[in-house]
C-alpha cells in the first residue's frame, strides 16, 4: 500500500471509476480504504466492504501504475480478510445461493433470467423504475450496470461454426 504515490494514473483505466465517478470506487480510493482499515480507522463492514466488492478485479490499473503497485494482491488480501471477518447477512447469503447454486450451473435458468431482463428493458418498465427512483441505493447501482440485452442468444453448448473455409478442428483442454 505504501508503494502507491496517489498520482491518479490508474483512474482512467478503472471501469468502476468510469461508471461511478467516485474516488472510493477507484484503485487509489480502495488502497486508501485498505490502509484506513489496516490502521483501525474504519471498520470492515459498510462502505469498505461495498467498495471492495464493487471492484471487478480486472487489474487494468496495474498496467497503468507507474509505481508498480500490485493492486491484485492487495485486493485479494482485502477480500480474504472480508471473507474471514464479515459474515454476510440474510440477503447476501440468499443472493449467493441464488446466483451461484441456482442460476450459474443451469444455462436454461440463465436464459430465462436474460429474457425477463430483456422484457424489463424493452417494455418501458426500466425507464419507469429509474424515473420513480424506487430502488434501494445498492440495487440502483447494480441496475445501472445492466447492459442492453440482445433479443436472442446463441447456444453456447454447441460448437461455433467456422468462419470462412474450415481448415481443421481445435480442442481446448482445461
Amino acid at each position: 500500500m505504501a508503494q502507491c504515490i496517489h498520482c491518479g494514473l490508474c483512474l482512467p483505466a478503472c471501469p468502476t471509476y468510469a461508471v461511478f465517478h467516485t474516488e472510493m470506487d477507484s484503485p487509489r480510493g480502495r488502497i486508501a480504504l485498505m490502509q484506513a482499515a489496516a490502521d483501525g480507522r474504519i471498520g470492515l463492514e459498510g462502505g469498505f466492504q461495498t467498495h471492495i466488492e464493487l471492484c471487478l478485479g480486472c487489474r487494468a490499473c496495474e498496467t497503468a501504475c507507474p509505481s508498480g503497485v500490485q493492486y491484485g494482491a492487495l485486493l485479494e488480501a482485502a477480500r480474504a480478510t472480508l471473507a474471514a471477518e464479515v459474515q454476510p447477512g440474510l440477503v447476501g447469503r440468499f443472493a449467493g445461493w441464488l446466483g451461484l447454486r441456482q442460476l450459474m450451473p443451469h444455462p436454461k435458468r440463465l436464459r430465462w433470467l436474460a429474457r425477463a431482463l430483456r422484457l424489463y428493458q424493452v417494455s418501458g418498465l426500466q425507464q419507469a423504475v429509474r424515473g420513480l427512483n424506487i430502488l434501494p441505493t445498492r440495487l440502483r447501482a447494480m441496475e445501472g450496470l445492466l447492459p442492453p440485452l440482445p433479443a436472442t442468444y446463441p447456444d453456447y453448448r454447441r460448437p461455433a461454426p467456422a468462419v470462412g473455409q474450415k481448415r481443421g478442428e481445435v480442442a481446448l483442454l482445461t
